[in-house]
């Protein structure tokens, strides 16, 4: 298997992730408006299904950049992204372009 290859996989995995919380954001929005936390599945790209809790709210503004992608510590793939923010819960990780 190629870098390239790799690469390209690594991103679509998150991407999978990445749909599954947007619905869960639409739904959670109209269900439970205000800054609850919701359990957001963890957008790394090796297709964990940990949770992530975050409110719609704070999901909705990390993803306003379409290149970043909430993780949990630890699952970070340096070679397709870089950590842009990060506590306890969770990284904001943004991918190379």
């Amino acid at each position: 298997m190629n870098n390239t290859f790799s690469a390209r996989r690594l991103v679509e995995n998150e991407l999978i992730a990445r749909k599954a919380n947007e619905k869960v954001a639409r739904v959670m929005k109209i269900v439970v408006p205000g800054s609850e936390a919701v359990f957001f599945y963890c957008e790394c790209s090796n297709t964990c299904q940990e949770r992530i809790p975050l409110s719609v709210a704070a999901y909705q503004k990390i993803h306003n950049k379409r290149d970043r992608f909430i993780v949990l510590p630890g699952h970070t793939t340096k070679s397709v992204e870089s950590v842009v923010e990060s506590n306890p819960s969770y990284c904001v990780v943004e991918k190379y372009t």
